[in-house]
């Protein structure tokens, strides 16, 4: 099986490395599936995570993951309960 290089839309970089290491990263639908399979990686990878959901029990458990995934002791993981489809709730955050 070949194996696929991964490049990014910015001139063909690579999406690996240290490219992401510290930066700050905010994840809609974070506490399941893509979302938190995408914040598990950019831990990995050394971001700051912060990941948004509804639901706060499903948000715990999510940061509890996340955060065993991180690649060093210096980044920050949080989460905000928080529903995209609520105007007044996107504007407070």
């Amino acid at each position: 099986m070949k194996a696929v290089e991964r490049r990014s839309a910015r001139g063909g970089e690579e999406m690996k490395g240290d490219g992401f290491r510290g930066k700050n990263v905010y994840i809609t639908g974070g506490s399941s599936g893509i979302g938190l399979a995408t914040a598990e990686l950019l831990a990995e990878r050394g971001c700051n995570v912060i990941v948004f959901a509804r639901g706060r029990g499903r948000l715990e458990q999510a940061l509890e993951r996340i955060s065993s995934r991180a690649a060093s002791g210096s980044q920050r993981f949080a989460f905000r309960q928080l529903d995209i489809t609520d105007p007044d709730q996107v504007d407070r955050v």
